[in-house]
């Protein structure tokens, strides 16, 4: 599962960024990826944990002018916008088998209530996403300072 971040005007920005020196196009590609990272630091730091495989496969990080934030995990898509209540059938047997309350049960079929969306990856990317001209910002200018004879 991924998410991309889109804004606004890109087309300005990658038109505006087409005449700069390759130096400060390598500093706006390093200012996102540091927000990329930042993003999905913020993420993993507010997923919710039972086994920690999906925390553990949150990424972030830019390539050009691109930031991709997302999660590996098996279940990424399921925990970030959860699923409509469904029918779960058994796939090798004629029944399902599970315990409930210490006492084994066997059913043809069960009713999944649903499971509810997280959010976790859309929430950190709204809740740090202005962070972003901030860090271009300072890349830019670091930059111009650091060439500037």
């Amino acid at each position: 599962m991924s998410l991309e971040i889109t804004v606004e005007g890109l087309d300005e920005v990658i038109a505006f960024t087409e005449d700069l020196p390759d130096y400060i196009k390598e500093e706006i590609t390093d200012a996102l990826d540091r927000a990329a990272k930042e993003i999905a630091d913020y993420a993993r730091a507010t997923a919710r944990v039972k086994t920690g495989e999906y925390r553990a496969s949150i990424y972030g990080y830019a390539e050009g002018l691109t930031i991709h934030i997302g999660a590996t995990a098996e279940h990424a898509q399921i925990l970030e916008f959860g699923t409509r209540p469904h029918d779960i059938f058994p796939v090798y047997k004629k029944a399902l088998r599970f315990e409930i309350e210490g006492e084994t049960v066997f059913a043809t079929h069960v009713r999944h209530p649903g499971t509810p969306a997280y959010m976790t990856i859309t929430s950190a990317v709204n809740f740090k996403s202005d962070i972003i001209p901030t860090l271009v910002e300072q890349a830019i200018g670091e930059a111009i300072i650091r060439r500037d004879p």
